[in-house]
């Protein structure tokens, strides 16, 4: 038997090295897999408040900043007892309660699934909430949103038989608007769909109860619009204010009458807006009575002075 040469033991050592060096590392490559996944079950999902967030808002994505971390992470920034750990059952919900930045979510922080904010809750003792129709740029082009206060102006409508003319008065002064459409809560817009899709938005106030009387008065016989207002502004407006065209172009306004008298009959006409207005059958009924023999005729009616007419005469 022939004796191995050092050289030749040597590399037999150094074979037998490089091979267990080789098995350990294919062992330690293959075992990494294993502790990263043991690692990433150790973390869980917490979405927190990015910011601080107000009750009566509708939560969106960007409201929530979504972490992941380990128990002893959770133990470091004091969350404790349960909190809601899928983003989507956060988004679109309604906050009952104020959330400061950095603070879990629960389901006690929030409206049951399908109810809204109601607006009587911010009602001040003696105050009524009164929802009213304006149009889309009469709402101050989206302005008045929740929290802003306003002054109601009605513009009505002209009614002949009525003898109203068109007309513009600040019906309300200073008050609260409470909601837009369904947005409650304080500084939200409208939706901006909505706001296109519709030629008027529906607007709620705070009232008290006679200038909710006020207002249902009004309904139905002109048109409301909004005026943005300083909040801690209290002087209350002017009452000879112009309410009318010729009121605005200082402009007096003379309406007349006149009266044709044959034999024992009267009849007469009137002029309004350099026209002559048709009677109504009520008119014409009382003249035919007049004419009648023996019927005393009436006196001639001086010219009147129509100071809430809004068209100037030439």
């Amino acid at each position: 038997m022939s004796k191995l040469s050092p050289g030749t033991l040597l590399l037999g050592i150094m074979a037998v090295l490089f091979g267990l060096l080789g098995a350990y590392v294919v062992r330690l490559q293959m075992q990494r897999p294993a502790v990263a996944a043991q690692q990433e079950a150790q973390t869980v999902v917490v979405p927190r408040a990015s910011t601080d967030l107000k009750a009566g808002r509708q939560l969106t994505l960007g409201d929530i900043a979504v972490y992941r971390m380990t128990p002893q992470e959770l133990q470091t920034a004091g969350i404790r007892g349960p909190y809601m750990s899928n983003p989507q059952q956060i988004i679109g919900r309604y906050l009952r309660q104020d959330v400061a930045q950095g603070d879990t979510f629960n389901t006690a922080l929030f409206y049951p699934e399908g109810v809204v904010p109601n607006p009587a809750e911010r009602l001040k003792p003696g105050y009524r909430a009164v929802t009213i129709n304006v149009e889309a740029h009469g709402a101050v082009a989206g302005f008045a949103t929740p929290g802003a206060w306003v002054d109601v102006v009605f513009r009505a409508s002209e009614n002949e038989d009525a003898d109203l003319p068109e007309m513009t008065v600040t019906l309300v002064e200073s008050v609260e608007v409470l909601a837009l459409e369904e947005q409650t809560f304080a500084g939200a817009k409208a939706d901006k769909n909505a706001r296109d899709r519709k030629q008027e938005l529906a607007v709620t106030l705070a009232v008290r109860p006679e200038q909710a009387a006020a207002l249902r008065v009004v309904d139905g016989h002109g048109k409301l619009s909004l005026a943005l207002r300083n909040p801690q502004d209290d002087l209350p407006l002017t009452l000879e204010m112009p309410r009318t065209m010729h009121e605005v172009l200082d402009r007096p306004y003379t309406k007349w009458r006149m009266e044709v008298y044959r034999g024992g009959s009267i009849s007469s006409v009137d002029f309004r807006r350099n026209q002559r207005r048709q009677p109504t059958p009520d008119e014409i009924a009382g003249r035919v009575a007049a004419s009648k023999p023996g019927t005393a005729p009436a006196a001639v009616a001086a010219p009147a002075t129509d100071p809430r007419d809004d068209v100037p005469q030439n």
